[in-house]
C-alpha cells in the first residue's frame, strides 16, 4: 500500500519521485512507527537519520535520530545497509528488501522487511530515503 501511494504521489506531482513535502504523514498508509527518513548528503558520512519511528527506535535499543548511519546502522551488516541506500540513490527507485534481524530485548530475531522509497525535491537527484520496516514474526534462537 505504501509503494502505490508512493506511485500516486509521484504521478499527481508529474515527476519520477515524490518530495518530503509530497508524502503527507496522515495520509500514509502505515503505521507512523515503523517509518524512518533517510537524509541523503555530499561526501562523509553519506546518509544521516532524519526521523526514526518508534517501534524502530525500541528494537533497536536506542534511538539513532541525528546521527550518521554509517556510525549507528542496526540489524545487517553496514556493508549491506550502505549498498542498499545506494542502491536507491543509483536508481532512483524503490527497493524492498527481507532479512533477518536480531532484536536486542530478546534472544531471538524478527523476519524484517524494508520498503526504500527514493524521495527528491527536484525530482531528479535523491535527496532524503523513507524506509518502512514491517517486522513480523520471532525467530527464538534459544
Amino acid at each position: 500500500m505504501l509503494l502505490r501511494h508512493w506511485r500516486q504521489r509521484a504521478e499527481a506531482v508529474g515527476r519520477l519521485m515524490p518530495s518530503r513535502k509530497d508524502m503527507h504523514p496522515e495520509e500514509l498508509p502505515v503505521d507512523l512507527p515503523s517509518v524512518l527518513l533517510v537524509d541523503v548528503l555530499t561526501g562523509s558520512p553519506r546518509y544521516r537519520y532524519r526521523l526514526v519511528g518508534t517501534r524502530e527506535v525500541e528494537a533497536r535499543g536506542f534511538n539513532p535520530t541525528g546521527h550518521a548511519v554509517e556510525t549507528h546502522f542496526y540489524g545487517a551488516p553496514l556493508a549491506t545497509v550502505l549498498r542498499l541506500y545506494d542502491t536507491v540513490v543509483a536508481r532512483r527507485a524503490p527497493l524492498h528488501m527481507e532479512y533477518p534481524i536480531p532484536v536486542r530485548r530478546f534472544a531471538a530475531a524478527l523476519e524484517h522487511a524494508n520498503l526504500y522509497l527514493p524521495l527528491s525535491r527536484d525530482g531528479e537527484a535523491v535527496d532524503m530515503i523513507m524506509v518502512y520496516s514491517d517486522y513480523s514474526s520471532v525467530i527464538d534462537y534459544r
